[in-house]
């Protein structure tokens, strides 16, 4: 339980009641920066998130596992990568240094390439749950006086849209399912109703997995609003015409990346 302040110098900070926090021993995790404290920074909250993932990922590795390198959003500037770097110090992180998502995945293409692989130009396209990024990379090998190959990668260009998601995706089908419902029993809309929405694009997201693999699938709520259920059939075609403008603005981050590259 917690509100949010703003305090005199004009920071934000949560103001924290009735504040436990869980701990595998005293040995563990110290919490002494915390004793009597009940106003924590965002810094310090993600700080503490990046702590247990840390302590994870040291039990999984079977050793202390202290140096990092983070992979962000290509839109992630100074400030932002500035933030995460004392959110991982916080968390017992020796930050090595920060990469775009998408160049982490080339990196990793390009030590896989192989001995034999050809000069290409490839596309990284990168649809997460809220957002979309698309890269393009030239892949190149060249071969010195004494056979000896190296493997080389440059970033050509680079276009994401923030909003263009998963997500966005799910939001489309859930409001779309709202609507014929409401038309079905002659109700109100309910769009603007947090609670109904959010167990909605739970189903829509199911449903959305579902029509991946099969032509049509029907997405079934009981008791969707005032204890009436709800069951309407989808095929893929209608999933693609319902969502058309949501997935075309996923896509057309491609487009933006050919143009700057000049391709």
């Amino acid at each position: 339980d917690y509100t949010v302040k703003t305090l005199d110098d004009g920071s934000v900070v949560y103001e924290i009641r009735d504040f436990t926090l869980p701990v595998l021993s005293e040995k563990d995790l110290s919490l002494a920066r915390l004793e009597g404290k009940t106003q924590l920074k965002l810094e310090e909250i993600m700080g503490m998130v990046m702590e247990h993932a840390r302590w994870l990922s040291s039990q999984f590795a079977k050793t202390e596992v202290k140096d990092a390198y983070f992979s962000v959003p290509p839109w992630f500037g100074p400030g932002e990568r500035k933030d995460l770097f004392s959110i991982a110090k916080l968390a017992g992180f020796n930050p090595q240094g920060f990469v775009s998502e998408n160049t982490g995945a080339a990196t990793y293409y390009a030590v896989n390439r192989g001995k034999d692989a050809k000069n290409e130009t490839v596309v990284f396209y990168n649809v997460g749950a809220q957002s979309t990024k698309a890269s393009i990379f030239r892949f190149e090998t060249a071969v010195d006086a004494k056979n000896q190959s190296t493997e080389s990668f440059k970033m050509l260009s680079e276009a994401w849209d923030e909003e263009a998601g998963g997500y966005s995706i799910d939001n489309c089908l859930a409001r779309h399912y709202a609507t014929e419902f409401s038309k079905k029993f002659a109700l109100p809309p309910i769009a603007d109703n947090v609670k109904v929405m959010r167990r909605l694009v739970r189903e829509a997201n199911k449903l959305k997995e579902v029509l991946t693999a099969n032509k049509e699938a029907s997405m079934i709520v009981e008791e969707v609003f005032d204890g009436k259920d709800f069951s309407k059939k989808y095929s893929r075609e209608d999933f693609e015409a319902i969502c058309k403008a949501d997935i075309e603005k996923s896509v057309a981050t491609i487009g933006v990346a050919l143009e700057r590259a000049g391709l």
